[in-house]
């Protein structure tokens, strides 16, 4: 029986040895680096608080700092709310980031045990000039929908033009 026991062994040992083992990806860093800013003014907008909710559970509170930026940390598997609420006149603004499709075993980095990106994202953030505007819709529409896209093995902006447009419908009315 021991000799059984190790001659078994002894095969998986040699199997081993020839079996061609990849790396694979088991830790991912992900870093969002928010740059805030007054696009009609030329300021960075710095003390800006930013709330970043994950799977709808708001999680943590930040400030921009010096320049307007701040910083957070993305997990895979999850879905992140970043909301600019509104203070000093600047309208609330809604930006989502999607990581939960990051397929670890057939992405670009797949062999490579420890990953670490950086995404740089400007926001610029709207003054409330005037009564009749009406910039209501940007709480829940994203200005901005960052997804891991599978077909580029990177994040995507999926949002689309026509809140572009209505951005710009909105601070063209004359109040």
């Amino acid at each position: 029986m021991y000799c059984k026991n190790f001659i078994l062994f002894f095969i998986f040992f040699l199997s081993s040895l020839f079996y061609n083992v990849e790396a694979e990806t088991v830790e991912v860093d992900i870093t969002f680096t928010l740059h805030l800013f007054d696009d009609d003014k030329g300021i960075d907008l710095v003390g800006t608080p930013v709330q970043i909710f994950e799977d709808d559970v708001l999680r943590k509170k930040l400030f921009t700092g010096e320049k307007g930026i701040t910083k957070f940390y993305c997990k895979i598997d999850k879905q992140y709310k970043i909301k600019f609420p509104p203070q000093n006149n600047y309208v609330e603004k809604l930006i989502i980031i999607d990581a939960r499709n990051i397929d670890l075993q057939n992405w670009k980095y797949k062999k490579t045990p420890q990953v670490s990106l950086k995404y740089d994202v400007d926001v610029r953030l709207l003054m409330q000039n005037g009564e009749c505007k009406d910039f209501s819709f940007l709480k829940e529409e994203p200005v901005m929908y960052l997804k891991y896209d599978t077909e580029y093995d990177d994040f995507h902006d999926f949002s689309t033009n026509i809140l572009a447009e209505k951005i710009k419908g909105e601070r063209k009315k004359k109040c």
